[in-house]
This record gives structure tokens, sequence and C-alpha cells, in this order.
């Protein structure tokens, strides 16, 4: 923190550092700072937003119990946040500072960045459904991206197969959502083309408004051939899950939850819940169970997993023996007959072998006959380790990683394809979690389920078991929103949207936010509960009572236990006093790219340019015809121009329209 990020910057010569944290579970954000050399006496601290580094806005949070009074000092605290503040944050659109009598304005300010995130977009499935229109292609491509936000760099691979012609190119492409199609943001230079398989890699830089756009899923990729000179395979990039231990992730779901304080191994092995993401994207099931292990011992924790679309073993069937591994193998043939309430078709096993260093992952397969993997082991820290031998999965299918801290939404974390487990999306999941000797003697805690009568011990029955039931019931996929869009019909907005799956969704609230208001809800629309069909809803808005040029819409999706999460927002342009709109760029200055709107009221041909201030044309962004009412986000990446003042221009249905913005670099 320091007065040059303060606008406009001082002379101060104080200083600070400032440290966070943020949790999208409970919304909590803690943070502390350090500060010292002020030329005045402090007077307040705040957060401020929504806000981009080179602007003001007001206070979101005053810091209650802040030191006044003084010139050097420390603080800290934890608030909770709503979820617009939540998006802003995320967004990097807030800023902390600190005020004092010689700078009521701020002395010293610092821009809140997340601190170097990697994230992940892995085994993307490329389809030609996925084109906008979808084809019948009957190609195939598996699309792996990495992002850092420390670097701003994107490594990404991919192979393809089946292309019904010889490929011309590839492509990112964005600003858009899954259901829409938009203009490339970075060829794949090297592309093979004059092929109809292959691989391909590379690294790119973005900029930020492409780092945005990413980060949001608003950027997809497609590999376009002769035959579809539009794109014949594409995938849009969705984030996967970090495995890494941490199951804050947003994406996980609640299936189970340990129901009593039991701990019949004492107080250093636990299990609390079972979370699980079934990522359609990627076609990979994450799985989280959240809890610790004893480093004194080699007791485990253990899994079950039964899928309706599999065969193992069914309920009342011993699962101990051989090959088996830790209590799977039923202490050496002596306890194999422990059994499940559900059909049980995989069983693993972690235990940390007695030491505070590394876990031990165990797997046995049960559909088909018998069969045993060792997945491999890694660190008590969460780093992530693959499978590096084949077995019934795959060498490096299965990615694992245990964080033994014993902290809230800490613990065991797994990822596996679809295609290893043997199930497809259309699929259902039963689970269950306990704590287990290596010896197969089971203690009394479990997830979920009841047990009062002490350790079950030696061939557990848990189909007879009093407390139960002994699994998570079935869990299919969760909602999927795969449209959103707004149309104005005279004075009411039409809000369409569609679904191609729904978890435990009791319905969305619909709401609206204009100018520099809040978000407020105006209506709602029951879900479907849960089903794997595509459904369709729709909602319209009377307008008529609004004076304003721009509408914000979006959904908030509840379940039934109460969760919910956010849709993207999307805008309505409502007035076109000049038969048009043009926004301002944004950002603005900006280096090296920003993001430029608009829109007409009707059916017309537009043309988008920039020029220098000599009135020399730099760039032709956009010669096409466009569709009444409908938003264009054009982007521009000026890295190849110098530092300074640029015009552009819009033109259409014979209007025209200039404005001014700023490179610099």
């Amino acid at each position: 923190m320091n007065g040059s990020k303060e606008n406009p910057p001082n002379g101060s010569s104080g200083s600070g550092f400032f440290n966070g944290w943020y949790d999208e579970g409970t919304m909590m954000l803690g943070f502390s700072v350090n500060f010292q050399g002020f030329s005045g006496n402090t007077t307040a601290a705040h957060f401020h937003g929504p806000a981009v580094p080179d602007s003001n806005a007001g206070v979101q949070i005053g810091w209650t119990g802040f030191p006044t009074g003084v010139t050097s000092g420390s603080f800290s605290d934890t608030v909770t946040l709503n979820a617009t503040q939540e998006t802003q944050l995320l967004a990097g659109r807030w800023y902390a500072n600190i005020h004092s009598t010689v700078f009521p304005g701020g002395e010293i300010r610092a821009q809140l960045f997340e601190t170097n995130p990697v994230h992940s977009f892995t085994n993307l499935l490329m389809s030609g459904s996925q084109e906008v229109p979808p084809n019948g292609s009957p190609a195939t491509g598996t699309l792996s991206v990495t992002y850092d936000e420390s670097t701003n760099q994107l490594s990404m691979s991919v192979n393809f197969s089946g292309l019904t012609t010889n490929t011309t190119a590839a492509h990112f492409h964005g600003s858009a959502p899954a259901d829409s199609n938009a203009g490339v943001q970075i060829g794949w230079t090297g592309f093979p083309t004059g092929v109809t398989s292959g691989s391909y890699s590379n690294t790119f830089s973005l900029s930020e408004t492409q780092e945005d756009q990413l980060l949001a899923g608003r950027w997809y990729a497609n590999i376009h051939t002769s035959a579809f000179p539009g794109g014949e395979i594409r995938s849009q990039l969705y984030e996967n899950p970090t495995i890494d231990g941490n199951l804050s992730n947003p994406q996980y779901i609640t299936i189970a939850d340990k129901q009593n304080f039991n701990s019949g191994f004492g107080p250093n092995i636990n299990v609390n819940q079972i979370y699980y993401y079934p990522d359609i994207h990627s076609s990979t099931l994450y799985i989280a169970i959240e809890g610790k292990l004893n480093t004194g011992s080699n007791d485990g924790i253990g899994f079950w997993f039964g899928f309706n679309e599999l065969t193992g073993s069914s309920v009342g069937t011993s699962l101990g023996g051989s090959p088996g591994g830790h209590y799977m193998g039923g202490n050496g043939g002596s306890n194999p007959n422990f059994k499940s309430d559900f059909e049980v078709d995989y069983m693993f096993a972690v235990n940390p072998g007695g030491g505070a260093t590394d876990v031990f992952f165990d797997a046995v397969k049960l559909v088909g006959g018998r069969a045993s993997q060792y997945l491999g082991q890694t660190n008590q820290s969460g780093t992530a380790a693959g499978n590096l031998n084949s077995g019934f999965f795959s060498a490096n299918s299965v990615w694992f990683a245990f964080d033994n801290d014993g902290a809230l939404s800490h613990g065991f974390e797994v990822s596996i394809p679809f295609s290893q487990l043997g199930v497809t999306s259309a699929g259902e999941l039963t689970a269950f979690a306990f704590v287990v000797s290596s010896t197969a003697f089971f203690s009394d805690v479990t997830v979920p389920g009841n047990v009062s009568t002490g350790n079950p011990g030696f061939d557990a029955n848990f189909g007879t078991l009093a407390g139960g039931p002994y699994n998570s019931g079935t869990n299919p996929l969760p909602v999927e929103l795969t449209s959103f869009t707004a149309s104005v019909i005279g004075k009411s907005v039409e809000l369409k949207w569609i679904t191609a799956t729904e978890l435990n969704n009791y319905g969305f609230e619909i709401q609206r936010k204009t100018g520099n208001e809040g978000w407020i809800t105006i209506g709602f629309k029951e879900g479907n509960g849960t089903t794997s069909e595509q459904n369709d809803y729709s909602y319209t808005d009377n307008i008529s009572n609004l004076s304003v040029s721009k509408i914000y819409y979006r959904l908030k999706q509840v379940d039934f236990n109460g969760s919910y999460k956010f849709s993207n927002a999307i805008e309505v342009f409502l007035g076109f006093p000049n038969g048009f709109v043009l926004e301002q760029n944004y950002p603005n200055p900006f280096n090296p790219a920003t993001t430029i709107k608009f829109a007409f009221d009707k059916n017309t041909k537009a043309v988008l340019k920039v020029f220098d201030v000599l009135g020399k044309e730099v760039a032709d962004l956009f010669n096409e015809s466009v569709e009444a009412g409908k938003i264009y986000e054009i982007n521009f990446n000026a890295s190849y121009l110098s530092s300074g003042v640029y015009y552009y221009k819009l033109s259409g249905d014979n209007k025209t329209e200039i404005r001014k913005m700023v490179l610099l670099k």
C-alpha cells in the first residue's frame, strides 16, 4: 500500500502491507494490514468499490475498530460480503485505503488482486454438437488449458481425430456463452492444417480483458475445416476444481454429512462430509472427503461408490478379500465379511502409513469380478499426484491430493474420468465414507449414518446396523444452465433460459439491476427438481414504469436445501435516442486491450474502425450486418500500437459517432 496508488497519486512517504483471504463457501473476507510513516494521524480505513486501479468508488465496508490518531500500527478483522460485493472483489474491482488528517481522501491504497492463482480447464471434450448451430460431425477432440494469473500465461494442448475434411485453422473465441458465437481472440499459431487428426500445444499471453472473459467462462475453442469453415468441433472453456485438498471449490455439492460427534478411534482421525462435482464438460467425476488422518497410525479413511449404470457387489455381499489393499483385503482374509446397504462398484482407502509425510491411495473394482490397484502416494500438504501405474484405471487418469491440516473444507480430493469408471453423464452416484483400520476394524465414524452402539468392529454389516441409511442416496447431475437471453418487446423484456440438467433445483429468482441501484428480485420460476432432460423457462418483465436506458438481469438458482448460485448477468438496452448506442470503451485508459460495446435499434450494416490523432486508420474492428437490439462486444488489442490518444468511429444506418480512448503502455 502506498500513496502512488491513490487517485490522484499523492506524495506520502507512508507505506503498508495488506494480506487477505476470501472463502466463497461462507462469503467471509479475512484480512490483516500493517502501516507506517504516515504524514498525519489516521482517521479511518475502508474497502471501496467497484473501481479499477485508476478510479475511485464509494465505501463498501468500513474497518470497525481500526486504530485512529496514529501514524503507524496494525489491524486485522473478518467481514461478511453479499453476493454483489463478492463478484466485485473476485473481479479485482475493490481497493483498500487508509485515510489521514493530511490526506482525508486516502493516504495509502492497494487494489485487491488475487495472488498467483492458477486455473485449470482440463480434459474438455470438443465436438460438433457444441458448435452454433450444431453440426453432424463425428469428430472429437480433447482440450486442456491452464492459466496463471501471475504471469498472464495461458498454456494449452489439444488432440483431435475423425474430422470430415482437412483442418484450415483453430482459435480461441470470445466473449460468448455456450449458445452463441463471437470473434477470434487468439489464433493458434502453427496449428497443423491440411490434416484430419493430430495434436497441438502452445502458450499465449492474455490481456486483462481477455483474462476476465476466460475466467467468466466466456471463451470457447474450435477447430475449423474446409467442410465446416465456421468450425467443425468446439468446446466452451469451463474451469475445473483444483486438486489440492482444499475443498472450498464453489462447484462442489455436499451429498452427505456426519450426523453425530463420534470419534471411535480418537480425536486425530475423522470424516465430516462428502462432496461431489460431476463435470459434464470434461466428463470427469470430482469427489472430496472432508476429514483428517492420524499420522501416528496406519488407520485410514475408506469410501465406496455405487453407480446405477454398473453392476458390482449387491447389498449383503461380503466386500473384503483378495486382492485388496489396506482394509479391503479383509485382514488377510480373516475378517472379509463387512457389508453395505447399497450396491458397491468401487472401494477406496487412504492412509498415512503411520507417518506425517505421505498418504497412500488404494482401490478395488467389483464390476465384472474383483481387481485391485495401488494408485500411488502424495504428501499431506495438498500436492496433487497422478496414478503412475496402469490397471483398471489407466496411468495418470486419476489425480488426487490430501491436505491433513484438519481445517474445515480440507481433506482428500480425487478426480476420475467417467470413461475410466465406465459411466456416463446420465448416471447416478451413491457414496459412503468411514474411518477404518488396516485390519478392517470399522469405527463409529461414518458419513452418513448414526452409529450409537460403539465401534462396529470386524465384519460390520451396514445393511442391518441401526442408525442407517449408511449411504448418500443417489446423486445425479447438477443444474446446468446452457442459455440465458433477453429480448425487448414493446414495454416488456422477455427473458428465456434453458437448463440441460438439474439437481435438487427448487427454482430461479429473477433479479434486475438498473443504474447505481442494487440487485432486486422481481419474480420466481419453480424448478424441476432433479432431471437430466432439457427444460425451457421464460419470464416477462413489465418495464413500462422504468425510465432507464439499460437494464441488467441475472438468475439466482436456489436448491431445496437453501444453497444458491448466480448466473452471469446479461444487459438490455432500452433506449436508442439516436437510433443506436455506442458505449465508452472499458477499461479506459487501457493496456493493451479494451472492449467496445454498441447496439442499433434496427437491422443494418455497421462499421467500427479505430484512428490515430492524425486521422490514419489503424484498425478495422467490425464490418458486418447487425441485428436490432442486440449488444455487440468488440475486443480491441492494441499491443502493436504505441501509447497515445486514439479514436473509434461507429457508422451505420446513415449515423456516425466518434469516441476517444487512451492507450497507456
